[in-house]
């Protein structure tokens, strides 16, 4: 890219051009201007999903404890519940996914079943589409390592695209394929809809870049998929004309390790253990500045535990409730007004170091990776948001029933952040 300048020599009527090269300095500009677009990224999904799952954190937890009393047909409104709550964290997880890409959990994956379980869960809207749908799977496996959950994100987000992009046409056509070559496995996604101008080609997987129109699309899909290929160290390209459709090529080096078969919702819902009671006047401080998370802890610890609960509403009257008495427990939300949990830490620690090591925080999105690597480096574990009666047992019980000897809360496993058991994302 050049810029040209010219301008009048003296009296002669002679004009000077200079021609610049600013290549260089329009990307500089770019890469700038998508840095402060990811920024604003990032703090708005944070705050979405922060507030997201601190609203489904009681929807979940007392539906659960619902289903523990209940007869056959609540319990099975109560697993209604529950996983709409799931569905709806999941939503929460691909938002994440473009702003913060959680660490994939690798596994071998069968690309074909990929690709046969995306046409199954989109086969409402390939139907409105009333396109042809082909899938040309190998008839071995067609095995990578990666992160499924993550990979049928990306089919998924990719046959959205294609349904598209055919909207409209007569005779629309979209084809699956899977094949090997030379130890590369790869899914393709392709369609004969209006296909990609070359000259948009190199920023699609741009965030909010979108040739559709802000009324049909975010511009985050691709760039989601771009990231989520990445993180499990794979190669995504494209191969497209304007009006002669588009294939997209999802790439990982081949696996020769079995593919582990799962299916949506294949996972065991994990177990309530049963109620092991601690020593009469064992206190569990829970500091949580919403009202309804309060009360949903406070069952919850007495369904496990039978223990004591005290609450706060933020780290100032947690200070005031540790000086007056001591606690098994301390339970804290990280996110909250007056002082947030790691404020209320680290005067905890100054005063009483015994005490730092009795605390559990719980979140629904942590607020940033200064503040990740922080607490990680404490070493406190971290309870995601929403979560189960059976994760908080989990975690919570070693600190509990060592007020009666039985163990000590050193041997809680999974300090530090990562993707939560019980469903819930940072």
């Amino acid at each position: 890219m050049f810029r040209c300048s010219t301008g009048w020599i003296n009296e002669t009527g002679q004009i000077c051009a200079c021609l610049d090269d600013i290549t260089d300095q329009r990307l500089l500009e770019r890469n700038v201007l998508r840095q402060e677009k990811q920024t604003l990224l990032d703090t708005l999904v944070g705050g979405i999903a922060h507030e997201l799952n601190n609203k489904l954190t009681p929807v979940q937890g007392f539906a659960e404890l619902l289903s523990l009393e209940g007869n056959e047909e609540s319990r099975r409104y109560t697993g209604y519940i529950k996983k709409s709550t799931a569905e709806a964290v999941n939503i929460i997880r691909q938002l994440l996914q473009l702003s913060k890409p959680s660490a994939p959990l690798p596994q071998a994956v069968d690309l074909r079943q990929i690709a046969e379980e995306t046409i199954g869960m989109l086969r409402f809207q390939i139907r409105e589409s009333r396109c042809q749908v082909r899938a040309l799977l190998d008839s071995s496996p067609v095995c990578v390592i990666a992160d499924a959950a993550q990979l049928k994100q990306v089919a998924i987000n990719l046959v959205l695209n294609a349904l598209h992009a055919i909207e409209g046409r007569p005779e629309g056509m979209l084809s699956l394929e899977t094949h090997v070559t030379g130890g590369t496995a790869s899914l393709i996604v392709a369609d004969n809809g209006c296909g990609i101008p070359r000259e948009n080609q190199s920023r699609i997987f741009d965030p909010f870049f979108t040739t559709k129109g802000h009324e049909k699309g975010s511009g985050l899909g691709l760039s989601i998929c771009f990231s989520i290929v990445s993180q499990n160290h794979g190669e995504i390209t494209v191969e497209s004309d304007a009006g002669a459709g588009a294939r997209f090529t999802v790439s990982f080096p081949q696996a020769d390790t079995p593919a582990v078969l799962f299916a949506p919702g294949a996972e065991p819902v994990p177990s309530v253990p049963a109620l092991r009671a601690v020593p009469q006047g064992t206190r569990v401080l829970v500091v949580e500045d919403e009202e309804v998370v309060r009360c949903l802890l406070q069952e919850m610890m007495r369904t496990s535990f039978g223990c004591q609960v005290d609450v706060a509403v933020n780290g100032a009257e947690a200070l005031t409730a540790l000086q007056n008495r001591e606690y098994a427990l301390v339970l804290s939300d990280i996110r909250m007004p007056v002082m947030n949990g790691p404020e209320l830490y680290r005067k905890v620690l100054a005063q009483s170091p015994e005490t730092a090591r009795r605390f559990v925080f719980m979140t629904g999105h942590p607020g940033g990776q200064h503040l990740e690597e922080q607490i990680t480096r404490w070493k406190i574990p971290v309870v995601a948001k929403p979560f189960s009666i059976g994760r908080i047992t989990e975690v919570c019980g070693p600190f509990v029933r060592a007020a009666s000897g039985e163990e000590t809360h050193r041997q809680v496993p999974d300090h530090g952040f990562s993707r939560d058991q019980a469903g819930g994302v940072f």
